[in-house]
C-alpha cells in the first residue's frame, strides 16, 4: 500500500489530470518468506491478509471531486487466483465483471476530465452516425 500511495503520489503532483487504476493478483498459492525460509500456505490462510488488502485499496479507490487528495486512484481490480490448481484463476466470471467495471469506471472518469478525447459523433449520411473521416481545411476535397 506504501509503495501504491508513494508512487501513485508521484505522478499526481507533475500531472494532477492523470486518471490511474491500480490492478493486483493476488494468489492463494503463493509463499510467504518467514524465518525459517519460504512456507506454503494451507488452505486459505492468507484469506484474512488478501481481505485487509483489498479492504485498502477500497479505501484509497475514491479519487474523484471534491475528495482529489494525492495517493488515492480513480480504481482497482484484483484478480484472485490458486497457483495451487490447474484452473487457478479463481471465480472467472466475477473476475471479468470487476475488470469491466473497472475499465468502465476508468474510462468514465477520463471522459469527465478530458472531454476533448471523446469528440462528439457527427451525424452521417441520412442522420446516420460515423459518415467517414471528417472534412479537410477549407478548399480541400475531403480525405477518404
Amino acid at each position: 500500500m506504501d509503495h501504491l500511495v508513494g508512487e501513485v503520489s508521484s505522478v499526481q503532483m507533475l500531472f494532477p489530470e492523470v486518471v490511474v487504476g491500480y490492478v493486483a493478483v493476488l494468489d492463494y498459492g503463493s509463499p510467504t518468506k518467514r524465518k525459517e525460509g519460504y512456507k506454503y500456505p494451507v488452505g486459505d490462510e492468507l484469506k484474512p491478509l488478501y481481505e485487509r488488502f483489498v479492504e485498502g485499496l477500497r479505501a484509497l479507490s475514491q479519487r474523484r471531486p471534491p475528495l482529489w487528495a494525492q495517493g488515492l486512484v480513480e480504481g482497482h481490480w484484483v484478480v484472485f487466483v490458486d497457483s495451487r490448481k490447474e484452473a487457478f484463476l479463481l471465480d472467472p466470471e466475477a473476475t471479468v465483471e470487476r475488470g469491466e467495471a473497472f475499465l468502465d469506471a476508468l474510462v468514465s472518469a477520463l471522459r469527465e476530465r478530458e472531454p476533448l478525447l471523446f469528440p462528439a459523433k457527427r451525424p452521417g449520411p441520412a442522420g446516420g452516425e460515423g459518415a467517414g473521416p471528417p472534412p479537410g481545411p477549407p478548399g480541400y476535397p475531403a480525405s477518404g
